[in-house]
């Protein structure tokens, strides 16, 4: 990977990736943006028509699995805490491999990816997709840690 590289995190979902990619392809960078998804992710768009300046780096399915239907909520929370839980080793990982100047991240990652660039010394922006389906995610969330306590 190049130097200067602006890298770009979404949630691996659909709802987060596509609004990202297209805020890549609007933002223009002489040092080019590295979006991170899952091997899965990179199957579907990989072959879409990008930009130069846009290139992926990909995190491996069996570290976060397969997005779930929507329909499913105990596949969707498992697919969330999965998320949580797993995507701080391989992002930490990747950052390893690459000259990181900046982070554009996903606020539905955690707090984790903040953390990683604050002790990495790295800035970073939030960035957020809010749709529907997602605040009833959270309340899923937020009903199953109540339950669990």
């Amino acid at each position: 990977m190049g130097t200067n590289q602006v890298v770009v995190t979404p949630f691996p979902s659909t709802g987060h990736i596509n609004p990202l990619l297209n805020l890549c392809h609007l933002l223009s960078s002489r040092s080019g943006l590295t979006v991170v998804v899952t091997e899965e992710w990179h199957r579907i768009f990989g072959s879409d028509s990008k930009p130069d300046y846009i290139q992926f780096a990909t995190i491996p399915n069996n570290v976060i699995p397969s997005e779930p239907e929507p329909s499913n909520n105990r596949d969707n929370i498992d697919f969330f805490l999965s998320v949580e839980s797993e995507m701080e080793t391989q992002f930490n990982r990747l950052l390893d491999t690459m000259a990181v100047k900046f982070i554009i991240a996903d606020l539905s990652l955690g707090q984790k990816t903040f953390d990683l660039s604050k002790i990495r010394n790295i800035p970073v922006a939030a960035y957020w997709p809010p749709r529907l389906s997602f605040c009833v995610l959270c309340y899923l969330m937020i009903v199953h840690y109540i339950q669990t306590i």
